[in-house]
């Protein structure tokens, strides 16, 4: 995608997110991210779990998606656990879609297709 597609797209998703942003969402990636709002503490959280799960050669799918928030704590409610790989760890992959990266935006940009598919 040539990079005023991408220019464009981000724009119709910030209007987009800040529409959504009105509603009332369970997940990092619903309050958060798609709002932009994610907190260094967060981060900070993470890197503390990534720093006990590589050395137990333990990876989780780090989509933030899988991340609630409650009183400043981040928990991570998914069941995915697997052998820790390099290529699948937060720094690598998850960390692309805890920010409006480019990543992040196409991903979001799928969903809303997705959703317009099904109510045709």
């Amino acid at each position: 995608m040539c990079i005023e597609c991408l220019i464009f797209a981000g724009t119709v998703l910030v209007w987009i997110a800040r529409a959504i942003c009105t509603r009332t969402y369970d997940t990092l990636y619903d309050d958060l991210v798609l709002c932009d709002q994610v907190k260094p503490a967060y981060f900070r959280q993470i890197e503390d779990m990534c720093g006990r799960l590589y050395p137990a050669n333990t990876s989780i799918d780090y989509f933030p998606a899988n991340f609630v928030v409650q009183n400043d704590a981040l928990y991570y409610i998914d069941y995915e656990c697997n052998d820790y790989m390099e290529e699948w760890n937060f720094e690598n992959w998850g960390i692309r879609y805890w920010s409006r990266t480019r990543e992040f935006l196409e991903y979001e940009q799928s969903q809303i297709s997705r959703r317009r598919n099904k109510q045709r």
